[in-house]
């Protein structure tokens, strides 16, 4: 069974899952009750930003998804008697919730969640696996000679900031050894190449086939690469 993969952000290094059973319509601070109350579970991120976990429910982990992870969450009851939950940031817990509401049977939840060293995923196929799956998906979509040309132009801007940025290491340096004059030559001449750099490569409009090239890669993205992995068992 595939996981429900869930996205949130925080901007207190705080991520929850909660029910929204008789939550108030705008955001409340009483988070401690709501988890003397088993309908939330805290998740200390320890950094602010997006974090996405793959949920299993109703069914175990995958053996060969449980190496180098961190417990986070044990077996810890979650009460979801309206049948719907969320994950989000813990500043965003009200009933007008905008993040996905996941619909599940009514009843009484016990959820593990661990988190993932994120670095481990250099150290495997993953990587290279996402990047083949990308190619594939997109060439289903779009066909084999646009991705070519969207592959083309991403590596073009990756090179551009690249260069750019030696170009202004290397013009620091001369800049460190000449007279006022040739200073003022070299600074105008950088503005003016750089100006036309950000021009070319980064105030285009992207076209239908690299939106569809980079949807597709967010989504693909999120299944291979992940902050927190869990599962929740309907107990009662």
């Amino acid at each position: 069974m595939n996981p429900l993969i869930l996205e949130a952000s925080t901007d207190i290094a705080e991520v929850v899952l909660f029910s929204f059973d008789g939550l108030p319509e705008t955001y409340t601070s009483n988070i401690k009750a709501l988890e003397e109350d088993k309908k939330l579970l805290r998740i200390h991120t320890e950094a602010d930003g997006a974090f996405i976990i793959h949920l299993y429910i109703d069914t175990d982990i995958p053996e060969d998804l449980l190496y180098n992870v961190e417990t986070e969450i044990e077996n810890q009851e979650l009460r979801l008697y309206d049948g719907q939950f969320a994950f989000g940031g813990a500043e965003e817990i009200c009933d007008s919730f905008y993040g996905d509401r996941i619909d599940i049977q009514p009843g009484v939840y016990k959820v593990s969640i661990f988190s993932v060293d994120y670095s481990e995923f250099e150290n495997d196929d993953r990587i290279q696996k996402c990047n083949d799956t990308i190619r594939e998906k997109t060439i289903a979509k779009i066909g084999e000679s646009a991705y070519i040309e969207v592959s083309n132009k991403i590596y073009k801007q990756q090179n551009g900031c690249l260069f750019t940025l030696i170009l202004c290491i290397i013009a620091s340096i001369i800049l460190l050894f000449s007279s006022l004059s040739y200073k003022i030559l070299w600074i105008i001449g950088i503005f003016i190449l750089f100006f036309n750099i950000n021009n070319i490569f980064f105030k285009q409009k992207p076209t239908k086939n690299e939106k569809i090239f980079f949807q597709i890669k967010d989504e693909t993205e999120k299944l291979y690469f992940y902050h927190y992995i869990g599962m929740m068992k309907k107990i009662d």
